[in-house]
């Protein structure tokens, strides 16, 4: 019994020392996804219950299955807080609610119907754990004058880096904005705002940049996404305004596209001219072109420059 106490104990360390490991591909090896998985057993239960959830957190981070199997099997006690005090509030949610990667934050939005009828109001919840875990508190803003999500197929908020919950949505058409797609966020501090996103091409003419709106390629989810993923993004606060409306501006130049940029996919919300990607305007058309163009020369010459690094060090070995 002893021997086996021991070799159990050596497991949970060596598991431990690989997980908090950058080289996250071992870890995968370790914990694959069998139903009987005994070493994901050991770590998952000594995270759990040690409170050791930077591991837990790596583990999660591994892939989709890892992350439904922790959710399903390996509930943190503070997940279950969490959800003992949602239970005892009288809540509606439209699409899903969301959790943060280490269970100490959920989300939600709430869509629901003012009159005239074709005026929404958009309601974005998030509830959480403060006081280093000692309560639960939860923040809610309603916006007016919502018209509908920009991705309708992932109707959940999402976690920024600074565990805001966010959401992307557009604004009735009565609004200020209307044709640009706005972020909606909140923190448990009960602080919100409003973000107004363009995004920016660069100029053939001169050294500058063209603003261009959402609204032309709303049609094209993947497009929007990476877009919005830039890793360039400036912001600043609108003064003109009385509610907390930002300008964020995302630079095409700074963007990583997908093979598949060029998807099209019709909004059932909203009909548009563009109804493939060769209807788009030229100058946006073609800033996305170069700027994928650019993408695969910088990969290959990575890809390159790898290869000469490998036939170096055999010329070395030999």
């Amino acid at each position: 019994m002893r021997t086996i106490f021991f070799n159990h104990m050596f497991v949970v360390q060596l598991l431990c020392c690989v997980c908090s490991m950058k080289g996250m591909e071992i870890a995968n090896i370790l914990l694959n996804d069998e139903d009987h998985n005994f070493a994901r057993d050991i770590v998952m239960t000594h995270c759990s219950s040690h409170n050791n959830y930077e591991i837990y957190r790596n583990i999660v981070q591994l892939n989709t299955t890892y992350n439904k199997i922790a959710e399903t099997e390996y509930k943190p006690v503070q997940k279950k807080r969490i959800e003992d005090f949602i239970r005892n509030k009288s809540v509606s949610v439209t699409g899903y609610r969301s959790w943060n990667k280490d269970f100490t934050k959920c989300a939600w939005i709430t869509i629901s119907d003012e009159k005239p009828l074709d005026s929404k109001n958009l309601q974005l919840t998030i509830v959480g754990l403060v006081n280093d875990g000692k309560r639960v508190t939860y923040s809610s803003k309603l916006w007016q004058e919502f018209c509908f999500p920009v991705f309708e197929d992932d109707v959940c908020p999402f976690f920024d880096k600074d565990g805001r919950a966010c959401f992307y949505g557009f604004r009735g058409f009565s609004s200020n904005f209307s044709n640009d797609i706005l972020e909606f966020s909140i923190d448990l501090n009960d602080m919100s705002k409003c973000c107004c996103c363009w995004y920016l091409f660069p100029l053939r003419t001169e050294w500058g940049d063209q603003y261009a709106s959402f609204m032309e390629i709303l049609n094209f989810p993947l497009l929007i996404r990476s877009i919005l993923q830039s890793k360039q993004i400036e912001e600043k606060k609108m003064d003109d305004v009385l509610e907390e409306l930002y300008e964020r501006k995302h630079y095409i130049r700074w963007v990583t596209l997908p093979d598949d940029y060029k998807t099209f996919k019709q909004h059932t919300r909203l009909e548009s001219e563009f109804t493939s990607y060769d209807c788009l305007p030229v100058d946006s058309r073609q800033a996305f072109d170069e700027r994928y163009q650019e993408q695969q020369h910088d990969k290959k010459m990575i890809e390159n420059k790898k290869k000469d690094n490998s036939n170096d060090e055999g010329n070395d070995i030999s």
